[in-house]
């Protein structure tokens, strides 16, 4: 990686690097075709989900010939079947509608307030999640943006890093939390991730002019347990959701009774509105 001080490449260290990077092209695609002949093997979703990703970034029309069958495990795990090799064993999800809108930070800070999407309420869920795998992630794996923001922070630690030098770690990451509702139909993505969810946050950076809040997440080892704590919009009359977690099968959530009126609910953190955040 250049560093700050470093010029760019010219325009013939540039080809060269373009041509060596083009003849790397068909062996990276080969090992992410098996990569996800394995995970479709497995019912694992979240290994789908960075080798889809991956390629994308790679060849996009190489990524599209293979989107219907990326789709047709992910409705096989939205039905119910069972994860052959989990990453992640979940305890029960517990929900329950609380007061909107959810603040975080003051005046002195950035503020966060969130609010559900008109007609929907928002939906709090706490679960136990533990690092059950005995595999590290590819090297591949994580979004653009966090890999990003991870370069840029180098090696600080990051608030909620449960990694262990020597043992096989996971990323945990709010963009592979789902509420899953409609009999598996409907995908609610993670709305906000809230302060007690130290490990899934990591480090954030905001983004005031698009009203945004992204993190990177945090590698979480073998054996480890952590607490997911977020929020989603969710449909004013919802009885009955299900947690997806990429890695893990689909758990139930069990509805707690109505927060909206107590007055002891957690007042200072954030949701967005869809993604909607007022900073």
């Amino acid at each position: 990686m250049l560093r700050r001080d470093q010029q760019a490449p010219s325009p013939q260290q540039q080809a060269w690097l373009d041509s060596k990077l083009q003849a790397l092209k068909p062996a990276a695609l080969e090992q992410l075709d098996r990569d996800l002949k394995n995970a479709a093997d497995c019912l694992d979703l979240r290994a789908t989900f960075f080798a889809f990703q991956a390629a994308n970034e790679i060849d996009p029309a190489w990524a599209s010939a293979r989107s219907a069958a990326v789709f047709a495990l992910r409705d096989r795990v939205l039905a119910g079947e069972i994860v052959k090799r989990p990453v992640w064993s979940m305890g029960t999800p517990k929900g329950r509608f609380i007061p909107a809108p959810f603040v975080e930070g003051d005046t002195n800070t950035t503020r966060i307030s969130v609010e559900p999407n008109k007609g929907d309420r928002l939906l709090r869920i706490t679960v136990t999640v533990e690092n059950v795998s005995a595999a590290s992630d590819p090297a591949y794996a994580g979004d653009p943006m966090s890999r990003r923001m991870a370069a840029f922070l180098g090696g600080a630690h990051i608030a909620g890093d449960l990694a262990e030098p020597g043992k096989p770690a996971r990323l945990a990451h709010p963009s592979h939390i789902y509420l899953v509702t409609g009999g598996g139909r409907v995908l609610m993505p993670c709305s906000y991730v809230l302060p007690e969810s130290k490990t899934l946050r990591g480090a954030s950076m905001d983004f005031r002019g698009a009203n945004k809040r992204v993190w990177t997440g945090n590698q979480v080892a073998q054996g480890r347990s952590f607490l997911v704590d977020v929020l989603f919009s969710a449909p004013q009359d919802l009885r009955r959701a299900g947690l997806l977690f990429y890695g893990a099968t689909v758990s139930e959530v069990v509805m707690e009774p109505d927060a909206s009126s107590n007055k002891s609910a957690p007042s200072r953190e954030g949701v967005s509105k869809g993604s909607r955040c007022a900073t």
